[in-house]
């Protein structure tokens, strides 16, 4: 592995324990919002796995509200401009999985909030 290898996965490793963080996150959470296995989140942040392929990348931006683009960048070493950093953005599926999991909301009061979001979503899009 070469030094620019070490030093990317070093970011990407230390910026997805401070994004997770960030979002009240732990390793369980990104690995259900993303899409991916716990191990292999575990191994990303341990500095355990070689830089990551463009299709995990893909999933761990969606499971950490970013762009691929903001990801890739910091897996490059390019700080984002300022203009483009990330942002805490609340998404709707953000707010789809907070009404869907909430423990004391009934499913179907959960289901129909989230059935009128999706119909204003829509209407402003």
């Amino acid at each position: 592995m070469s030094p620019s290898q070490e030093k990317e996965k070093s970011a990407l490793a230390v910026f997805l324990i401070k994004r997770r963080a960030e979002l009240k996150m732990n390793q369980m959470d990104l690995a259900q919002s993303s899409g991916l296995s716990s191990g292999t989140i575990a191994s990303i942040e341990a500095g355990n796995s070689q830089a990551p392929k463009a299709e995990t990348l893909t999933k761990l931006a969606e499971g950490l509200k970013l762009s691929y683009q903001e990801l890739d960048s910091i897996v490059r070493g390019i700080p984002p401009e300022p203009s483009k950093a990330p942002k805490k953005l609340v998404t709707e599926r953000a707010i789809e999985e907070y009404l869907l999991n909430h423990p004391k909301m009934p499913k179907e009061v959960a289901q129909t909030l989230v059935d009128m979001l999706r119909t204003a979503v829509r209407k402003y899009e």
